[in-house]
């Protein structure tokens, strides 16, 4: 493995804190538990990396002391200058495979934030893991990192607290010879004069207590003196100095009538071991604030319980929660808690205006993420008149954010001096912030679920369709009115009754349990068209679908059931399939009798063509009988076909030129190419387009025909954009070529195309350059039955 710059560097740092395998602590252990509350979370984990492993100082949810430095998520981390994020771990090929991410714990997030010393180096991290993929959000990325550094920062100072009492033990500030029957001062050195306000000379012959020294630890020593102890006294004394209080180590021995006493100066010592129990103790407040926050009371108890908590620790005189309402125009004063003989302002404060009562308020926490002065006459003029008549000296206002969005600031006040603001004070106070922040959020989603549920009960009361929500253990929880009146065997509330007892009355079919089971897993069921038998023999016909509902754990809470009484349809679609059937017998038998009818007439008007001497008469009855057996295929084919609607084409001109072709006899010059997509067309387009087709070859052949020549014609059909059908029938004899017969025959011939384009709405042409022959193009027709699409005034005019 690449060693990484400035790594043995980074582990003499992590080193000198000595925490490396030390005992489990409280402070870090409830540490992580606040960590995972504020990124909800399952797990948590402070972790220290040195050379070799990463070593687990403190855990939530997941008991690993240490793993190899490699096989973990943070040594990714300590290699970042700040944190890093893996929002999927199956996304990130650094973790897919990973034990831990494709068994359980089964991770699928991680955030980790690194711990960094005072020089600098990433010696740690914090992180918390979650087994859904996710994100942090800006507040919850910094508040990782800011608690663990101060707590080992204040581990490392405690310690070399420890090591400096060790070598100051035997050094000396002050000496002083005292006679031990009256405390009366004999001798004492110059050193006396840097802390006190007087000279040597001046303590000579006095009492001991001309130094100020209280008299608690008077009666201490003369205690001492009278029991004669022969151990040496030894106690810690606080007096009055020069410029502020002084703290001495004293420690005095007597002989004979003397008492020799050496205070060492302790004063610095002292205020930072002060310092380092009030920052301890800040660190159990946010553990305390935390656990408060996890409890089960009711959320606003909750909040005046942190109130109360943080303004007792930090000694403030009010606490309080301003929210925002009127889409954030306006703010209220929701919570205050209220330090001794100090008045409360809640009830005064329901409807404030950021524009008009607190001016540039909103702007300036937005802007700066915070309000903090130890004197508000320093603060803007805008501000100073918001906190002047609340005799406000000193203040801190924070934000309050949910999802990211200001929502509200929370504050501290002192009205009583103008307190300077401690570092801890303010990491305590900020911390408490985001908790509440935090809080808000969970609270809202919380009362979301409440709301949620309590309309989904109320939806599956009032649905008019049979609903029936079971727990997991297959016991009713809510149901629908109508399940009550159609399967609740009258009873009027069947919360708790077993679901399995309530179905009796029935002959299920089907595997319930195995069902059951399987939605229970997670799964959706749907059963069509199921037949239930009662006891007393008839039969109900039900469609239902069975689906899981989850808790906010997403894990599966029961099942819900909707069921749809189909037995009504069921028998009505059984009848209409039998009247279907009935009426498909009867139009097969239409168009069969309507095929042989057209078949009678043909062979009427062939008899009466055999009879015929006029040739001109016998050529138009054959045209006639051409165009009958045109319809009588059409016939044929709706006759043999699966449906009544819809005719291929392709089918249809099969017939029709193989009609022409055995009228032309085997010895005919003429061919015939095909090249036809099979497409479908409904009775309004078949009849018109086939008897089209049927004049287009017919007006062409009787001019070859009437040459001798030999020809080949080609029939194509295709199909264009918006369900345009292109039809075109032509052939390759150019010396027959004329003139475009629209335009110059009127014949019956072209009146009938010219009809039967104007019936499908189409466009009709004859030839171009590179073709001889017609052309025809229109829109498929969607429309049923057998109705025109022409008028019979249009008729009349094309006919004329």
């Amino acid at each position: 493995m690449k060693k990484e710059e400035h790594e043995t560097e980074r582990v003499e740092e992590l080193l000198s804190y000595k925490i490396l395998d030390t005992p489990e602590e409280d402070s870090f252990d409830n540490l992580v538990k606040v960590s995972a509350f504020i990124c909800n979370t399952e797990f948590a984990q402070i972790n220290f990396i040195d050379a070799h492993r990463q070593w687990t100082k403190a855990w939530h949810n997941v008991d690993i002391k240490e793993i190899p430095r490699e096989y973990g998520f943070c040594n990714h981390t300590i290699k970042n200058k700040e944190k890093m994020i893996v929002t999927d771990t199956l996304k990130d090929d650094r973790f897919a495979e990973k034990e831990f991410v494709t068994e359980e714990p089964k991770i699928r997030f991680y955030a980790g934030v690194n711990i960094k010393s005072k020089k600098g180096y990433n010696i740690g991290t914090i992180c918390v893991m979650g087994t859904e993929p996710k994100d942090l959000n800006k507040h919850q990325q910094e508040t990782l990192a800011r608690e663990v550094e101060a707590r080992i920062e204040l581990k490392k100072s405690n310690q070399q607290l420890e090591k400096k009492a060790i070598y100051l033990k035997n050094s000396t500030d002050l000496m002083l010879l005292v006679d031990s029957k009256n405390l009366i001062i004999l001798e004492v050195n110059e050193e006396v004069e840097k802390f006190f306000d007087f000279d040597t000379d001046h303590l000579i012959d006095r009492s001991i207590t001309s130094l100020n020294i209280s008299e608690f630890h008077i009666k201490n020593l003369q205690n001492w003196i009278e029991n004669n102890n022969s151990e040496e006294f030894s106690e810690v004394i606080n007096v009055p100095g020069k410029d502020s209080e002084l703290y001495f180590q004293v420690n005095i021995s007597k002989k004979d009538d003397h008492l020799f006493i050496t205070a060492r100066d302790i004063t610095e010592d002292q205020r930072n071991l002060e310092q380092l129990n009030k920052n301890f103790k800040y660190q159990a407040t946010i553990s305390e604030v935390s656990l408060v926050f996890n409890s089960s009371i009711a959320f606003k108890e909750k909040v005046n319980k942190v109130l109360e908590i943080i303004g007792s620790v930090s000694k403030v005189c009010r606490s309080y929660i301003f929210i925002d309402f009127n889409d954030g125009q306006n703010c209220r004063n929701e919570f205050e808690w209220c330090g001794e003989g100090v008045s409360e302002q809640i009830h005064e404060l329901q409807n404030i205006s950021y524009k008009e009562d607190v001016p540039q308020w909103k702007e300036t926490l937005i802007r700066d993420k915070e309000i903090i002065s130890s004197d508000v006459t320093e603060l803007s003029k805008p501000l100073q008149d918001i906190l002047a008549p609340q005799s406000i000296k000193s203040i801190i206002v924070l934000p309050i954010y949910k999802d990211e969005v200001f929502m509200g600031f929370i504050g501290f006040d002192d009205t009583k001096t103008n307190r300077v603001w401690s570092d801890a004070e303010i990491f305590l106070l900020r911390t408490t912030a985001g908790l509440i922040s935090n809080a808000y959020s969970k609270n809202e989603t919380f009362q979301m679920l409440q709301n949620s549920e309590r309309r989904l009960m109320n939806f599956i009361k009032q649905s008019p369709v049979s609903i029936a929500m079971l727990d997991k253990q297959l016991k009713f929880i809510e149901t629908s009115n109508k399940w009550l009146s159609d399967y609740g065997n009258g009873k009027r509330n069947l919360a708790g009754v077993d679901y399995t007892h309530n179905e009796k009355d029935y002959k299920k079919t089907g595997d319930w349990e195995d069902i059951f089971k399987a939605v229970l897993a997670g799964n959706t069921y749907f059963l069509e068209n199921q037949r239930l038998e009662k006891k007393d023999g008839s039969e109900l016909w039900l469609t239902s679908k069975i689906i899981p509902w989850y808790t906010e754990n997403e894990e599966v809470g029961g099942v819900i059931i909707f069921v749809d009484d189909v037995t009504k349809l069921i028998k009505n679609n059984l009848a209409i399939k039998k009247s279907l059937k009935e009426k498909e017998v009867l139009i097969t038998e239409i168009h069969h009798r309507v095929k042989n009818n057209l078949a009678t007439v043909s062979a009427f008007l062939e008899l009466e063509q055999l009879m015929l001497e006029n040739e001109k008469a016998s050529k138009i009855i054959q045209k006639s009988l051409g165009r009958i057996q045109v319809m009588a295929n059409i016939h044929e084919l709706l006759y043999e076909s699966e449906s009544f609607a819809d005719i291929s084409l392709s089918k249809m001109c099969k017939k029709l030129f193989e009609r022409i072709e055995s009228g032309l006899g085997v010895n005919s010059r003429i061919f015939f190419k095909i090249d036809i997509i099979d497409i479908f067309l409904t009775i309004n387009d078949a009849i018109p387009v086939a008897l089209m087709l049927n004049e287009m070859v017919a007006n062409s052949l009787e001019y070859i025909r009437h040459s001798n020549l030999s020809a080949k014609f080609t029939i194509k059909v295709t199909e264009g954009k918006n369900q345009r059908i292109n039809v075109s029938v032509s052939h390759n004899q150019s010396s027959l070529a004329r003139s475009n017969p629209l335009d110059s025959d009127s014949s019956l011939d072209i009146t009938i195309l010219k009809v039967l384009a104007e019936q499908v709405d189409g466009e009709l042409s004859y030839g171009d350059e590179k073709t001889i022959g017609w052309k025809l193009n229109f829109k498929k027709n969607k429309s049923r039955g057998s109705s025109s699409n022409i008028s019979k005034k249009k008729m009349k005019e094309l006919t004329s």
